[in-house]
């Protein structure tokens, strides 16, 4: 997920569309989203920083008493995605 002041800027996958990868790329342009991904691309994002949070989870059977969310993880690294002029800089912890 990659967010900004707003909230989210994109976000990939969801319970109506599990994902069958275990990586994946933000799209440049909105024509290249595929099935999962919603939100902005970048080249549809307004120049300022944004954070990038990476989440794994799996979502429980149908009738199972756990519910939607199983189980999950999140990434704790401070993963920044600075936007200035269309270009684009990824900056790790």
């Amino acid at each position: 997920m990659l967010g900004g002041e707003d909230g989210m800027a994109f976000g990939w996958s969801h319970p109506d569309r599990p994902v069958a990868d275990t990586s994946h790329l933000i799209p440049l342009r909105h024509q290249d989203f595929g099935p999962g991904d919603r939100g902005l691309a970048l080249e549809e994002l307004e120049d300022g920083d944004y954070g990038l949070i990476v989440a794994a989870f799996s979502w429980a059977p149908d009738g199972a008493a756990a519910g939607a969310n199983e189980c999950s993880a999140l990434a704790e690294e401070d993963i920044r995605v600075v936007i200035q002029g269309g270009q684009v800089k990824v900056e790790g912890p």
